[in-house]
């Protein structure tokens, strides 16, 4: 609405590019919309070409993530099986494991605190042709994924982020820094007027005084997003915490 496209980081060699939506994709939205309750506004497309091509275990990282909203994830083509693996071992040392089959047509609804818990993967299916079921060797064993998601983090056309996971929540926030920096600028220039600073200096005495130096608000954005993956980092080590103190109660009332 206020022209910010929405923004979803996330470890990739390169992120692929937005689009608008397509028909077909856009019809799905709204009716996933109604099953989950909320708005999801991003979708990642992608496309499985055969039975062994995967991706590997992991948690969605969620610094763009709308809190409180799910991950949803529709497919279309062949079966694959969406298998979750506890980040936490059992009292016995191992780790927990769940398979979720994903045929046809069908939606998997994930929310934030199992993805902080769990990892998930869709894994390679090696298992001979001759033993497969009908829905796994569907559209020759390809299968279409798509995620989609609230996103809270927004992009400007000019590249500048705000939302959730920046430091400046709103566009507004934005218009702010934009204002200090030019009455900024307006004073450094009337101290380069009188001759005691360069230019150079002055633009640099600026930026420093903002707390971007020469790294601009790139190194401020990163330092931002580190923080707010500790935060994370932590909450996951009390969720850790407490299933130990579970495990713990659970074991004194055997005894």
């Amino acid at each position: 609405e206020d022209g910010g496209v929405p923004l979803y980081r996330h470890p990739v060699d390169r992120h692929p590019s937005l689009h608008p939506w397509t028909p077909t994709v856009n019809k799905l939205r709204k009716l996933i919309e109604q099953v989950v309750g909320h708005p999801l506004n991003h979708a990642l497309v992608q496309y499985y070409r055969n039975p062994l091509q995967c991706i590997t275990d992991h948690s969605d990282k969620t610094l763009d993530i709308a809190r409180g909203s799910y991950i949803v994830n529709y497919s279309v083509g062949a079966t694959r099986t969406m298998t979750l693996k506890s980040k936490v071992k059992d009292k016995n040392g191992r780790y927990r494991y769940i398979r979720v089959p994903l045929p046809h047509d069908s939606l998997f609804v994930l929310d934030l605190e199992t993805n902080r818990g769990w990892q998930h993967s869709v894994r390679a299916e090696k298992a001979p042709e001759h033993i497969k079921e009908y829905c796994q060797k569907r559209e020759s064993g390809g299968r279409i994924s798509i995620t989609f998601r609230q996103i809270a983090t927004f992009m400007t056309k000019e590249g500048d982020v705000y939302g959730q996971g920046s430091p400046y929540k709103s566009k507004e926030d934005l218009k702010k820094q934009a204002i200090k920096k030019e009455v900024m600028l307006k004073e450094v220039s009337g101290v380069m007027g009188k001759g005691k600073i360069s230019e150079e200096e002055g633009h640099e005495e600026m930026e420093e005084e903002e707390g971007n130096g020469k790294y601009g608000r790139k190194k401020e954005r990163e330092e931002k997003e580190k923080e707010q993956e500790q935060e994370q980092e932590q909450e996951q080590e009390q969720e850790k915490e407490k299933e130990k103190e579970k495990e713990k109660e659970k074991e004194k009332e055997k005894e």
